[in-house]
């Protein structure tokens, strides 16, 4: 393989793989995107109520809560931490 159609072959591949990175701390709510280390507050006014929330943290532990949003037949849901 030549030199130019290496570096073609990676910038493609390398393309390919930025949206995943990208996207794995972030969530898409209509035109908004929401990131970590958004509030609470931002995420409801972006996304609205979650589908479900469950506190995760034991009685002498820091209140930890879990958002679960549903998005689709095909995906799995979207798990939010605060």
């Amino acid at each position: 393989m030549n030199p130019k159609t290496a570096a073609r072959t990676f910038a493609f591949l390398l393309c390919g793989t930025l949206p995943a990175a990208v996207g794995a701390d972030s969530m898409r709510c209509g035109t908004h995107l929401v990131r970590s280390g958004d509030t609470k507050l931002e995420v409801l006014r972006h996304c609205g109520e979650p589908d479900l929330r469950e506190v995760v943290s034991g009685a002498d532990e820091p209140k930890v809560e879990q958002w679960y949003y549903e998005r689709g037949s095909r995906q799995f849901p979207r798990v939010l931490t605060f």
